[in-house]
Formats: C-alpha cells, structure tokens, sequence
C-alpha cells in the first residue's frame, strides 16, 4: 500500500511537470511558426529560449519516469530530453536563421510535443491504476 501511494505521488508530479513542459513546447512551437514566416534573430532566440526551458523540464521529466518506472512492475516510461536537440543546429537557427533549419526545428518541436502529449496519457492511466488499486 505504501509503494502504491508513493508511486501516486510521483505520477502526480510528473503529470504536473508535463502539463509545464506541453505550455513550454506549445509556446517554442507557436515563436516557430512566427519565426517560419516571419521571424529574425530575436524570434529565434526567444524560441530558443523556450526550447532550452523545455530540456530542462525534459530531463526532469526523465528523471521521473524512471522513478515512477521503477515502482510500476514491468511498466517502462521513457521520455528522452535529446529527443528535442536543443543544441543541435542552434548556430544556424539563430545566426544565419534559414527556412530549412527553422523547418526541422519546428518538426523537433512538433514531435517533442506529440511525444510528451502521449506520454501524459499514460500517466493518466497509471493515475487512474494506481487509485483504482489503492482503494
């Protein structure tokens, strides 16, 4: 019984800190449309900033789902915060700021946030579990 409410105490942060993480990446993926079409060096480096919010709550994030993993038997959450590769391309994101580079960011952002949409439905369905469980 202790394990079940531990393992809902770390499911309900987790949901919290996704539902931060989608706003974040919603935000990043909303400056990348402004930027696609008519954005400039303050444009990208407002999105970038967004992103580099968005790792940071993605590795959180990673951190969590394997605690949350490892009191779920057989059940693996995994949520890569590489998946939305700040770094990568941030030179030519910001300084040379072309159509192509800000086309295959706004893709990382779209599946980023696909990605943590999915994953905070199934922690929800491990929320509902676990309730069902512990009652």
């Amino acid at each position: 019984m202790q394990n079940i409410s531990q393992a809902l105490n770390i499911a309900y942060t987790l949901r919290e800190k996704l539902v931060i993480t989608k706003n974040i990446l919603s935000s990043a993926k909303n400056w990348g449309i402004y930027d696609l079409w008519s954005g400039g060096f303050f444009t990208s480096l407002v999105k970038r900033e967004k992103m580099d919010n968005a790792y940071k709550d993605l590795k959180e994030v990673e951190k969590l789902c394997n605690e949350l993993s490892s009191y779920l038997n057989g059940i693996t959450l995994t949520l890569s915060p590489n998946m939305l590769n700040a770094d990568k391309n941030r030179g030519w994101d910001i300084w040379f700021d072309n159509l192509f580079t800000d086309f295959k960011v706004q893709r990382d952002i779209k599946n980023t946030l696909e990605k943590v949409c999915d994953l905070q439905d199934e922690v929800e369905d491990i929320i509902d579990i676990l309730t069902e469980k512990q009652s």
